[in-house]
C-alpha cells in the first residue's frame, strides 16, 4: 500500500491515532449510555464504528501478537459490515460518517496485515 519508509510510519502512526481517539469517543458513550439518565445515549449504534475496546487495543498493536490481529480483523470486518448494512440498521447515521468507517477499516486491516513499524 504505502512505499517509502517515511509514508509508512507516518500512515501507521495517524491509523494508531484514529483508533486511539475512536476508543476515547467509545468510552465516552457507553459512559453516556449506563452512566447517565440521557435517554437519548441509551441503544446507541454508534458503538459500532466507536470501539470502546479500541483504546486498549492501541497499545498492543505493536506487539507481535496473535490476538491483537485477530481483534483488527474483526474490528476491519465490523466496519465493513456496518458499511454494507448502513442504511437497514435502526439508528440513522449521518451520511458524512461514512468515509470515517472506510477509512477506520482501512485502518484496522492495515494495521492487520503489517509487520511492526518501529
Amino acid at each position: 500500500l504505502v512505499k517509502n519508509n517515511f509514508s509508512q510510519k507516518t500512515f501507521h502512526f495517524l491509523a494508531l491515532l484514529f483508533i486511539f481517539v475512536t476508543g476515547i469517543i467509545g468510552w465516552l458513550l457507553l459512559f453516556m449510555w449506563f452512566g447517565t439518565d440521557h435517554k437519548s445515549c441509551g441503544n446507541n449504534y454508534n458503538l459500532l464504528w466507536a470501539l470502546p475496546t479500541n483504546l486498549i487495543a492501541v497499545f498492543f498493536v505493536n506487539k507481535e501478537n496473535k490476538y491483537i490481529k485477530l481483534y483488527l480483523k474483526i474490528a476491519s470486518i465490523v466496519s465493513m459490515l456496518l458499511v454494507a448494512f448502513w442504511f437497514l440498521l435502526p439508528q440513522q447515521f449521518n451520511i458524512a460518517l461514512l468515509p470515517f468507517v472506510l477509512m477506520m477499516a482501512m485502518c484496522y486491516w492495515h494495521l492487520h496485515k503489517s509487520k511492526r513499524v518501529s
